[in-house]
């Protein structure tokens, strides 16, 4: 599984050099919940095809799937 790296973390006072809001997580949610489906229907079609079949594409889709879903879980939980 992948995950953010401890540089990438840290690299949120860039990212707010560039004008990026970090309090408002509206934007990263609405850009997860798109990447999630994105990669969900690009998953369904690999999986129908009907010619020879990458379980290491496969995977690595699935990964990058649970991996956008476990941040998108966590933003959540961060208004509660």
């Amino acid at each position: 599984m992948r995950y953010l790296s401890a540089s990438a973390v840290q690299n949120s006072s860039s990212m707010a050099a560039l004008g990026a809001n970090l309090n408002d997580s509206r934007l990263l949610k609405q850009q997860l919940a798109r990447e999630i489906t994105s990669l969900e229907g690009q998953l369904f079609r690999l999986r129908t095809r009907n010619d020879m079949i990458d379980y290491n594409t496969l995977q690595t889709y699935e990964d990058m799937i649970l991996s956008r879903k476990r941040m998108l879980d966590g933003l959540l939980w961060d208004e509660d």
